[in-house]
């Protein structure tokens, strides 16, 4: 009996300290840098970035600018999400979510919230991280680089065969799409035909991988797959990826003008045997 009840003291002896302190949001500025932050040993940070920390704070901690989140830190739940959602979309989803979800805290096109139930879903796919009772720390490089003494022939070999204004045309011409929304939309749609016909252009294998996939309902999308089989060792692959879907935010009226041509393909753009 006794044994039981040391063991139940022992538990909510470790819960308590587990829970003790609050969920805070603190903003970084010049005098309140990340390293600043990560000295002061009243807080126990779980996650920082750029422009803030999440962190659990003592009761008796004073830090500049920072905001309760949560009385009592990770007493209910296990983590806390950051979700990334437009501020123009925020309302609405935020509506949607009222009854899985509480919110913490709202940024700019971000918020921190505790998640109520196993139907709550995120803004999009891909847009939420998960803030655990762990404690994060600042990286600490171990790698020694060489010092650079002489050039390397291979390297300056490569750097010559970048051709700067196809590469400045290319970007150009995804950026005159303007806005291309990962779902099936009109400039989604005209910016995938366009990278298919440029492979197309290298006589390079190419092909539209379609799937389907949940966002405010169900929605189509492809991935355009191109594929160059090696001569000299066609079973074994290297894979490069990269997302053609993106917001343009810049006004009309600033946009540089259009280049509606590319110039003539250079060398290094065209197929090349290894």
């Amino acid at each position: 009996m006794k044994k039981s009840i040391l063991l139940t003291v022992c538990f909510l002896a470790i819960c308590f300290i587990s829970f003790a302190g609050k969920f805070i949001f603190i903003p970084i500025n010049e005098t309140q840098n990340l390293e600043f932050l990560f000295n002061n040993k009243d807080l126990k940070i779980h996650y920082y970035c750029d422009n803030y920390v999440l962190a659990t704070a003592t009761e008796a901690v004073s830090v500049e600018g920072a905001v309760v989140l949560d009385e009592k830190a990770f007493s209910d739940v296990s983590s806390y999400s950051i979700v990334y959602c437009f501020n123009a979309d925020k309302e609405n989803y935020l509506s949607r979510n009222s009854m899985h979800a509480k919110t913490l805290y709202s940024g700019d096109n971000f918020l921190i919230v505790k998640i109520l139930s196993e139907d709550f879903k995120p803004a999009k796919n891909d847009g939420m991280v998960a803030v655990m009772n762990q404690e994060a720390r600042l990286p600490k490089s171990g790698i020694v680089y060489p010092a650079v003494k002489e050039s390397n022939e291979n390297v300056v070999n490569l750097m010559s065969q970048v051709c700067t204004q196809s590469v400045i045309s290319y970007i150009q011409t995804l950026q005159d799409f303007e806005s291309r929304n990962a779902w099936n939309t009109p400039k989604i749609t005209e910016a995938r035909n366009w990278i298919k016909e440029q492979y197309e252009t290298l006589n390079v294998e190419v092909e539209l991988h379609n799937y389907t996939y949940s966002y405010y309902g169900t929605k189509n999308g492809a991935n355009v797959i191109a594929i160059q089989l090696g001569t000299e060792f066609p079973n074994e692959f290297v894979v490069c990826g990269a997302h053609y879907d993106s917001y343009t935010y810049e006004s009309q009226d600033n946009a540089p003008a259009p280049m509606t041509m590319l110039p003539e393909l250079p060398e290094c753009w065209k197929p090349q045997k290894y």
